[in-house]
């Protein structure tokens, strides 16, 4: 079943801090400190992402493949750049996974709402 993943990334200048724009509708996200076999669970799944926890998703898209951080990226070798089509489906999604104080991300879940099914 395809996964799902919430993460804290804020607001710089009017965009979303780290991401780039590739073309058309498809975005690379920042660097995130995540395993290499979850970034690989993504694919296919949906990311969002939250100004804060508490705020529904700001912008989001399905997952198409992911990148490993290089020399030249902040955190080189430990850190996914996570490649998605954004969708508008991706925006207005409540916060899922862990919620706790200190969480950057709700981590993965499962990938449950209708539009996230009719994607994988």
């Amino acid at each position: 079943m395809a996964k799902a993943i919430h993460l804290l990334c804020r607001h710089e200048g009017g965009r979303y801090r780290n991401m780039v724009h590739l073309e058309g509708q498809t975005y690379r996200s920042g660097w995130w400190k995540i395993s290499e076999v979850d970034a690989q669970a993504l694919i296919g799944g949906w990311i969002y992402l939250h100004e804060a926890k508490a705020k529904p998703s700001g912008f989001g898209g399905c997952v198409v493949r992911v990148v490993p951080a290089g020399p030249d990226d902040e955190g080189e070798g430990e850190r996914y750049g996570l490649i998605f089509e954004a969708h508008q489906k991706g925006r207005d999604q409540a916060w899922r996974g862990a919620s706790h104080g200190m969480a950057w991300t709700g981590g993965l879940v499962e990938a449950t709402a209708p539009h996230e099914a009719a994607s994988s």
